[in-house]
């Protein structure tokens, strides 16, 4: 069983946290739809296993969950089931519209 130690952490927190927040991010020449999706469904396990952690014993959650996805390969938003437990937010970045960001690297102090 997952314990609440094992837990990552920013460095600031409560004993029973308020927010975990799964982000999940493909790139355009990044892992299959198949691979991508089984990995975004492992980590909502790993969240639903948090959210019995965190239960608290009057049946109340204090905990809010979500999984963001972020996706810039396909879209594949619609192979998910949503569950009330776990605010799942799905994003497709196709490529109309999209501008790169500029690489501040090669930059010099006159062109900002």
């Amino acid at each position: 069983m997952l314990k609440y130690s094992q837990l990552p952490s920013k460095g600031y927190g409560f004993i029973i946290p308020k927010t975990i927040i799964e982000l999940k991010f493909r790139r355009p020449n990044g892992e299959s739809n198949n691979q991508f999706k089984k990995n975004i469904l492992k980590d909502i396990l790993k969240l639903n296993r948090l959210k019995n952690i965190f239960h608290n014993a009057r049946g109340l959650y204090q905990t809010k969950f979500w999984m963001i996805v972020f996706d810039k390969k396909s879209n594949i938003n619609n192979e998910f089931e949503r569950s009330e437990d776990i605010e799942f937010i799905y994003e497709y970045a196709n490529k109309c519209g999209q501008v790169s960001a500029p690489n501040l690297a090669n930059r010099s102090a006159g062109d900002y």
